[in-house]
């Protein structure tokens, strides 16, 4: 694979591998991600089962895991629900496990939803922007065909499932098919959220990830068109999918990242664009002028030469 070396050599490359045969907008929605390195131990894999995925990748017993990390997420939870109370009330966000699991990802608690955009340049920046001796890569996702093959599997059934649902604060466990026979959507995204995939004593399914659209809760989502994957019991999830169909990448070249900088920057995507308010401001005019500080240091000898 050809690694990109600037914005319009990757826009060819992104339409390329997105292109679909037909209109429906199941096959021809996609999001993106982008990591600055290649070499992550744990690539597309949410910050929670980053920190495990060394210690408990092996376990067979997803039960066993399931119930762990359930534990642990209540216990964070019931924490922020007191600390934050306030914060949420001022703020006027309805103060449910929902809104407080999407706020807990924002701010940088461990959860197990994976970031995603519907934007690909905002993702060529993330790939761009860091890790500058690194290459980069953007994953390209089809959230309705990752969504249809977990429902298959939970289902254990092969009709066509192509849906991406919000979370439901909904907590009462119910059954996966109503009387009807139509697939309960709210509860499962219940069992994501609560992660509530045990029965009795029964094995656990394999719970693959699920593509979800989350609450505009921050400016900084709206302005990233931030989405979602959130893991069920499968910790590498999504690299266990063989299929292009549902993930795709490209490779940045390392030694292009400053000029695709400059590149996205001209197009109107840049820390500003990307970091609403004082925040981004902040770091915008920080890239811009460091340049210019490093070059005065440069003259320095020459200044001190002269006074001599």
């Amino acid at each position: 694979m050809n690694k990109i070396e600037n914005v319009s050599q990757y826009i060819e490359e992104i339409i390329k591998l997105t292109s679909t045969k037909d209109d429906n907008e199941a096959d021809a929605t996609f999001w993106f991600r982008g990591e600055s390195s290649t070499e992550y131990i744990t690539p597309l894999v949410p910050n929670a089962y980053r920190v495990l995925s060394e210690t408990l990748i092996h376990i067979k017993n997803k039960k066993f895991f399931s119930e762990n990390i359930k534990s642990i997420e209540k216990n964070i939870d019931a924490e922020y629900y007191r600390k934050s109370f306030l914060y949420l009330k001022e703020g006027k966000i309805k103060n449910n496990f929902v809104n407080r699991y999407f706020l807990m990802q924002h701010y940088g608690i461990h959860t197990r939803l994976l970031d995603w955009s519907e934007n690909a340049l905002v993702s060529l920046y993330f790939a761009a922007s860091s890790n500058k001796e690194k290459d980069g890569k953007v994953w390209i996702l089809n959230p309705f065909e990752l969504n249809n093959i977990t429902f298959q599997n939970i289902l254990e059934s092969e009709k066509s499932c192509k849906i991406i649902p919000t979370l439901s604060d909904n907590y009462k466990r119910k059954k996966l098919i109503n009387k009807e026979g139509k697939f309960r959507m709210k509860e499962i995204s219940r069992r994501y959220l609560l992660m509530d995939f045990s029965k009795d004593d029964s094995p656990e399914k394999s719970y693959y990830p699920l593509a979800i659209y989350p609450p505009y809760l921050e400016n900084r989502l709206k302005f990233q068109s931030g989405c979602f994957t959130i893991f069920g019991n499968e910790i590498n999830g999504l690299t266990h999918i063989d299929n292009l169909n549902v993930l795709n990448n490209v490779l940045i070249d390392k030694n292009s990242k400053q000029k695709i900088l400059n590149e996205l920057s001209i197009l109107g995507i840049n820390e500003n664009s990307i970091y609403p308010g004082l925040d981004g401001l902040g770091k915008s005019l920080k890239n811009k002028y460091s340049q210019k500080y490093f070059n005065n240091t440069e003259l320095l000898p020459h200044v001190f030469q002269n006074q001599e």
